[in-house]
């Protein structure tokens, strides 16, 4: 019988282990935003990628009314984007608008993590993935340190693109944001294993900082009508 409970203890503790977090504490939810970010995106008329992108341009390159960078927010508990504050369990985003079109701005790609959804299909740097494992890329991205060469040689300075079709609904990519999200969170926690020889929690406030100042999230909107190169069926 006792052998019977530690085997049942143990699926649990794994099925638990395995579920996406919908609970952040604090200083988790302090990865997401500094204070570049301030200004608040109401939804009510952004119904889709399109719209999004364009109130970005409007505001930020044509009337250049907004002085801080926008932040959205994501209900943890539903997963899918909402206005500001509403709700309990809600997790402010910082989000990078795309350049203006008269600035000329060169990228360096190896250090974006560039994810593609095209239609249920879903890729990263070109090659095809399942839609739900998506987490595990943010990992590869800033935790490369030069192994891979799709991915960044390094954790400083790097990005996310979403992208999709310039049509697509907003609540289209809620699952996506949801695992960029929960990506990110458990990347800074082996970051501050490998770095710092602790846990995220134990972190000083001044390494904390310099956390942040290396792995800052920045995450970026884009759509493309461009057929998706794939390059492997499967990573």
């Amino acid at each position: 019988m006792r052998s019977k409970l530690f085997v049942l203890s143990v699926l649990s503790l794994l099925f638990f282990a395995s579920c996406e977090k919908n609970i952040y504490d604090e200083r988790e939810k302090a990865l997401f935003t500094s204070p570049i970010f301030g200004h608040d995106v109401v939804l009510d008329s952004l119904q889709t990628l399109d719209d999004l992108i364009s109130y970005f341009d409007r505001i930020y390159c044509e009337d250049k009314t907004v002085e801080k960078w926008p932040i959205m927010y994501f209900d943890l508990q539903n997963k899918i984007l909402v206005n500001p504050q509403h709700g309990t369990n809600i997790l402010a985003i910082g989000i990078e608008p795309s350049p203006c079109s008269d600035l000329v701005f060169e990228y360096d790609f190896s250090r974006i993590l560039e994810v593609v959804k095209d239609g249920y299909n879903l890729e990263v740097e070109n090659i095809r993935i399942e839609p739900d494992s998506l987490t595990n890329y943010v990992s590869k991205q800033y935790l490369n340190f030069g192994k891979n060469p799709k991915f960044s040689p390094s954790p400083e300075n790097n990005g996310i693109w979403l992208i999709s079709k310039k049509d697509d609904k907003l609540t289209n990519l809620n699952n996506y944001i949801a695992q960029l999200i929960d990506g990110y969170v458990i990347m800074a926690h082996k970051y501050a294993q490998i770095q710092y020889g602790k846990s995220l929690d134990s972190l000083t406030d001044k390494e904390f900082k310099e956390l942040k100042s290396i792995l800052g999230f920045h995450l970026s909107f884009k759509y493309s009508d461009e057929e998706p190169r794939i390059i492997n069926t499967m990573l």
